[in-house]
């Protein structure tokens, strides 16, 4: 845990900046709120064994997603925290495109943490530059790519079937 300490609080302070902008869209139900609750509630200093959670804001062009159309470009942009002690916590940023060796000179961040190796691997560490992305999504929304969608949610792992918490 030392190499994260210095993080914790930016990270913490990010998190929770973030699951209250993402309560404020409409795209957001019910148990979706109820689950950034329950995310607040975990701490990152004692990570939790046992428990995944994730929030993601994602952008979509369901055709090009899917091939139906000719159209190339970014199919995808996403926005995710997520949370799971085996694997570490992971914060970021990025674009998907069709064809995949299409450049995208979207805005992009990377940052893992294993709390079982105690590294860091991260093409980026300023997450408030990366809160502020996400609060500007709409930058992104284009004709085609406008799909938005939130997923926030909490799983009990452990369990052959993953027991949603949340």
């Amino acid at each position: 845990m030392k190499k994260i300490k210095k993080y914790l609080p930016d990270i913490q302070t990010v998190l929770n900046q973030y699951l209250d902008f993402l309560t404020q869209l409409p795209y957001i139900t019910t148990q979706e709120k109820n689950a950034t609750e329950l995310i607040k509630e975990l701490s990152l200093i004692n990570p939790t064994e046992g428990i995944f959670w994730e929030a993601s804001l994602d952008i979509s062009d369901i055709e090009i997603q899917c091939k139906e159309t000719s159209r190339t470009g970014v199919y995808w942009r996403t926005w995710t925290i997520n949370y799971e002690k085996s694997e570490g916590l992971a914060i970021e940023a990025k674009s998907e495109t069709e064809p995949e060796e299409m450049e995208s000179d979207d805005y992009s961040f990377y940052f893992r943490y294993s709390y079982d190796a105690d590294e860091i691997y991260a093409t980026n560490e300023n997450f408030f530059e990366w809160l502020e992305d996400v609060k500007n999504f709409k930058k992104y929304i284009t004709e085609h790519l406008n799909e938005v969608v939130i997923d926030i949610s909490v799983f009990e792992t452990g369990h052959p079937q993953n027991k949603q918490l949340a």
